[in-house]
């Protein structure tokens, strides 16, 4: 039976998966950025080409950087040469890392894949204290006398205290009446408008 393993989350290899990858590799020894920005680019191409199959990057580069950015735009895999020392003979030496060197590659690619993220959009734990205090609210563009029904221009959205109406239902506003005096600026919250959030009956 083939060897099966995870390569990265969600792509295996081996078994009845393709066990091989495409790799964008360039003699870049002198770390010459123009040569980097294309390598980088002939990957993205690749992905296109092939998105059923992994994508990596070999880079012959000074520093780690654009491996980083490699990562950032795809990368499953990367190849770099690792040296004791860059003075010594020959020219793969210079242009490979140094085991500290190594050491914040990796660290570097992990935060890369922590920040890359799922692709949806939700609020994090750690973003609601700032949404509690910056979140923005549906607001009085103008005074509003109690009785009146609500239009659209009458409304703008702010930041504002206390929270009001959630800006993305605004729309539901319109043609409610409020049920009490509402001065410019003023939050437009859930117990001035008559009937808002009550459901209709079954």
């Amino acid at each position: 039976m083939p060897l099966k393993f995870e390569l990265c989350p969600g792509r295996m290899i081996g078994g009845n998966n393709p066990c091989f990858i495409i790799a964008e590799i360039g003699q870049n020894h002198q770390g010459d950025i123009e040569i980097a920005k294309k390598m980088i680019k002939m990957a993205k191409e690749y992905q296109k080409e092939f998105p059923d199959i992994p994508i990596g990057y070999s880079g012959h580069e000074s520093g780690i950087n654009i491996t980083v950015g490699a990562v950032a735009l795809g990368a499953k895999v990367v190849e770099r040469h690792v040296t004791l020392d860059k003075s010594w003979k020959g020219s793969d030496h210079a242009a490979s890392l140094e085991p500290e060197e190594l050491a914040e590659l990796v660290r570097s690619i992990r935060i890369v894949e922590r920040a890359l993220g799922t692709g949806l959009k939700r609020m994090l734990p750690c973003e609601v204290p700032c949404h509690d205090k910056l979140g923005k609210s549906v607001v009085a563009k103008t005074s509003i006398p109690k009785g009146t029904e609500l239009t659209l221009d009458m409304l703008t959205v702010k930041v504002a205290e206390p929270k009001g109406v959630a800006p993305e239902e605004i729309f539901q506003l319109v043609g409610k009446k409020v049920t009490t005096d509402v001065e410019e600026d003023e939050s437009i919250t859930e117990d001035v408008v008559d009937s808002y959030g009550k459901k209709a009956k079954a």
